[in-house]
């Protein structure tokens, strides 16, 4: 009898030690690491990805602002996607050191690959620190509220900017422009013959619906005409492929993830979550077991 209660508690101690959590260890300047035992260590790793620049053309379709249109423009921006993922730091077997930690049932690995466009940097400062500042470039401004030029104002404010797709409304099944995303109060500068995006009050819902501010079937922007009226202006986006095709490159053509270097806490933000980007790694991962992983 004695034995089997040895046994038992035995089992039951096993039992507690396989379910007890895994520590995490922060510290600023130092990697985060998750430790499920003394052979089972992982390690929250980041890739910083900038994409080219890329020139989005669109043309002034119809303006209730001035009496110009059909003028052709491009907007230059360009994309930060921090690629994020937890590795094996220590493992008995060798050959998984600096794989990316995987759940067995799933096969399947958490990833974090949010998209910062230029434009957005008042936001996300850090991720996108590299990138060059979102502008317009027009060779003739003639459609700008006072309709005389040629060559850019010195600043123009947009109290609205929105996108639309043409979409079934769910209710009458007839297709319709829907606004899908958009940002509030944005201020452009004069930089040479280009117009900047300097400030942006606030991004509107669905902002990560789409990737960049020059997007969709058509985008408008509401603004201030000579008399100081709000009036509107409404554009057509060219091809946005390029956007499409330079995420997908920035996604699929990754290195081999033992390249990858490790995240060091207090380095970066991602998506104004206060502890930052180390916070990805604390929302899942922590909550499984060693033996659901591989």
């Amino acid at each position: 009898m004695y034995a089997i209660f040895i046994l038992i508690a035995f089992i039951c101690a096993q039992s507690i030690h396989a379910q007890a959590p895994p520590t995490v260890q922060q510290e600023n300047g130092k990697p985060i690491i998750i430790k499920w035992s003394a052979t089972h260590e992982g390690i929250l790793k980041v890739l910083p990805q900038v994409s080219p620049v890329v020139s989005l053309p669109f043309r002034v379709h119809e303006n209730l602002c001035a009496t110009a249109s059909g003028q052709t423009c491009v907007f230059k921006t360009q994309f930060s996607q921090p690629w994020a993922f937890l590795a094996w730091n220590k493992h008995p077997d060798p050959n998984k050191i600096g794989q990316i930690i995987k759940q067995k049932q799933s096969g399947e690995f958490l990833e974090n690959e949010e998209t910062i466009a230029s434009e957005f940097k008042r936001f996300y400062p850090k991720i996108s620190k590299e990138l060059k500042t979102a502008a317009i470039e027009c060779n003739d401004y003639s459609w700008i509220p006072d309709g005389t030029q040629k060559t850019a104002p010195n600043k123009l404010m947009i109290s609205r900017w929105e996108m639309e797709f043409m979409l079934p409304n769910n209710e009458t099944g007839i297709s319709e422009n829907r606004t899908i995303s958009g940002a509030l109060n944005i201020e452009l500068t004069k930089n040479h013959n280009s117009l900047e995006i300097q400030k942006m009050k606030a991004i509107t819902s669905g902002e990560f619906t789409t990737p960049t501010l020059v997007y969709g079937d058509n985008f408008s922007w509401t603004l201030k005409d000579t008399t100081g009226h709000s009036c509107q202006i409404a554009f057509k986006p060219g091809d946005i492929s390029k956007v499409e095709k330079i995420l997908n490159d920035m996604t699929f053509n990754r290195p081999d993830s033992k390249t990858v270097q490790p995240y060091i806490l207090g380095t970066d933000e991602l998506l104004n979550i206060p502890n930052g980007i180390s916070d990805f790694s604390l929302s899942f991962w922590p909550n499984l077991s060693v033996e659901e992983l591989e």
